[in-house]
Parts: structure tokens; C-alpha cells; sequence
């Protein structure tokens, strides 16, 4: 596999994981569960979690909840009905992704 087509392979698992991530945002998950997940998906797909060891980040997702403006690292905080705003981050080889989820109100 060369250039574009790595690249499209990238991009294409990278979606894949941010809508498989997105599948597991519901009130009482914490990030850390879904960050387990989510680094299972990856390692099962051959491909390696780029935030994880970078810089010494110690996750494979970044997760912003509420507060957290970015770059939040998963921890056993329960993602709940008031959450106003949950942005995970993923990078899959080179492509990335990030989206915005809002439970409640």
C-alpha cells in the first residue's frame, strides 16, 4: 500500500473509530471505559493510537467534558445526562477527527 492509499485507509479506519466511539456516549460510561475501547479498536484494525505516549499524554483518546476545554484525559469521571458538551479526539496513523456530543440539555 503506498501515499494516497495508506492515507485513505487511515482516514477511512479513523471514521470508523469516531462513530464506534460516538455509539459508546451515553450518561453513566466514563472516558476511561470509552478509551479502552476505542484503544481496542485500533489495535485490532493494525494501526496505533498517535495520542498515546505523545508528549506524554498516557491515553489513546483525548475526552473534554463539560469544563475541560481540550485535550481532557479519560479518567473514571461518569460522562452523565447534564453533560453539556463531550469532544473526543482521535488521530489513526495520519488522519484526524473530533467530535461534539451533547447529552441533556
Amino acid at each position: 500500500m503506498q501515499g494516497i492509499d495508506r492515507m485513505r485507509a487511515s482516514c477511512q479506519l479513523a471514521a470508523e473509530v469516531l462513530k464506534y466511539a460516538g455509539s459508546l456516549v451515553h450518561p453513566g460510561i466514563t472516558t476511561q471505559d470509552i478509551d479502552q475501547a476505542v484503544h481496542e479498536m485500533i489495535i485490532q484494525n493494525g494501526a496505533y493510537p498517535s495520542p498515546l505516549n505523545y508528549g506524554k499524554f498516557p491515553k489513546s483518546v483525548c475526552t473534554s467534558v463539560n469544563e475541560v476545554m481540550c485535550h481532557g484525559i479519560p479518567d473514571s469521571r461518569c460522562v452523565n445526562q447534564d453533560s453539556r458538551h463531550w469532544l473526543m479526539r482521535l488521530r489513526a496513523m495520519v488522519a484526524a477527527t473530533a467530535e461534539t456530543r451533547s447529552l441533556g440539555n
